[in-house]
């Protein structure tokens, strides 16, 4: 078996990351040094300024997330922030894991719009939902 950070890695795991090209040690480091730098993520800016507009406008916020649980600890963490910036205008989204499955649905964007959501912020999800999110 390899090893990482004194622990040993499962040979298929080993695999997967040769495979992906990862590097194991900075994949699976717990120091915050090593979070890739958030200014490179592609239009993040824009993102933030959008934030900005929609709580100087108290505009109605969703934030849509999976039902699993990295998708909940999301708008979990959202909730929060907003709320503890004063905004209490905000929805929380989860689809059904038994009607919608994972991922953003134009049915769910409908719905939103439906509600008076003004911003829509996709966590745990819509990566890959490129025509829902059009």
């Amino acid at each position: 078996m390899q090893t990482t950070n004194s622990q040993p890695l499962h040979p298929v795991i080993h695999s997967i990351f040769q495979k992906r090209g990862l590097n194991q040690k900075e994949f699976l480091s717990w120091d915050l040094k090593d979070l890739p730098n958030l200014t490179d993520l592609k239009d993040i800016l824009k993102a933030a300024k959008r934030i900005i507009s929609s709580l100087e406008q108290n505009e109605k916020i969703g934030v849509y997330g999976d039902y699993d649980v990295d998708g909940t600890t999301s708008c979990a963490l959202f909730w929060q922030f907003f709320k503890s910036v004063g905004h209490n205008n905000i929805s929380l989204i989860q689809p059904s894991r038994f009607v919608e499955g994972y991922g953003l649905h134009k049915s769910s964007i409908a719905d939103a719009k439906n509600e008076g959501i003004d911003l829509l912020i996709t966590v745990d999800c819509g990566i890959t939902n490129n025509e829902a999110a059009l």
